[in-house]
């Protein structure tokens, strides 16, 4: 039998921005951010004198530090107010950023542990901003939201290499991390001024957390994303419903046992 698909509805770009700004933006800001390290990461460690297998090293801790922080940051998430969470992650990166700055001339294992901190953190910010912007939209446009953030990520991908290479050419290998604290900082206190002034979102209403690579999804994976948030949604329908009628049933047995009792004792 055909999975169940929900009915098609159009979402313009414009539209997505302003129903999710800060989800936009933070795709965006992930963008920004994930390509400018992809792209110069080995920049920046060839630039402080590491050895190829340093280099290598140093690219798999961030990896890493990003595969590990992943189901802790989403399940956290999925327990209160995503803004929060958002910014938390969005300013610990930066803080992580200047932390990297710091120890860059230092033993390399310090370099390693900040490159892996920085990586869990930075890597949760596009899957943050993707639920965010699923948790204010209907369920028929999951697809199109998808593909907005994705065009939000290139966008941002597309400028942050060309604009971190440029920093980095006038300050030196520090200018990557200066430029991604930046960034960061600034999509902090933004879901900071999100969570102080606009209304906080009940937690029952957010879908539950799919951790997401940087945008580097196919079509497939997206429909199973989809799929797996419907299944999920489904079967807490029915465990509330199998509730419900347990509790009929109970009150039922109950009320029975009572009429039956008055008519032994008659």
């Amino acid at each position: 039998m055909a999975p169940y698909l929900p009915q098609y509805q159009r979402l313009p770009l414009l539209a997505l921005y302003r129903r999710s700004s800060l989800g936009f933006i933070g795709a965006g800001c992930a963008g920004l951010v994930s390509a400018s390290f992809h792209g110069l990461g080995p920049v920046f460690a060839q630039g402080l004198g590491l050895s190829l297998a340093s280099t290598s090293t140093f690219m798999a801790s961030v990896l890493l530090g990003g595969l590990i922080l992943q189901w802790p940051v989403g399940r956290l998430s999925d327990r209160m107010d995503r803004r929060r969470v958002m910014c938390g992650v969005a300013l610990a990166t930066s803080l992580a950023c200047w932390g990297l700055v710091a120890v860059m001339d230092t033993a390399p294992q310090l370099l390693y542990l900040s490159g892996a901190l920085y990586g869990g953190l930075s890597f949760t910010i596009y899957s943050l901003s993707v639920a965010y912007c699923n948790d204010k939209g209907a369920q028929g446009q999951r697809v199109q939201t998808a593909i907005g953030m994705i065009i939000a990520y290139g966008i941002g991908a597309s400028m942050g290499p060309v604009t971190a290479a440029t920093i980095m050419g006038q300050t030196g290998p520090q200018g990557l991390f200066l430029f991604n604290a930046t960034i960061t900082g600034s999509l902090g206190l933004l879901a900071f001024y999100h969570t102080r002034y606009y209304p906080t979102r009940a937690e029952e209403e957010q879908w539950p957390f799919i951790a997401l690579s940087d945008a580097q999804l196919t079509s497939k994976e997206l429909y199973n994303a989809a799929l797996l948030q419907q299944e999920q949604q489904e079967q807490q329908e029915q465990q509330e419903q199998q509730e419900q009628q347990e509790q009929q049933e109970q009150q039922e047995q109950q009320e029975q046992q009572e009429q039956y009792n008055p008519q032994r004792e008659h």
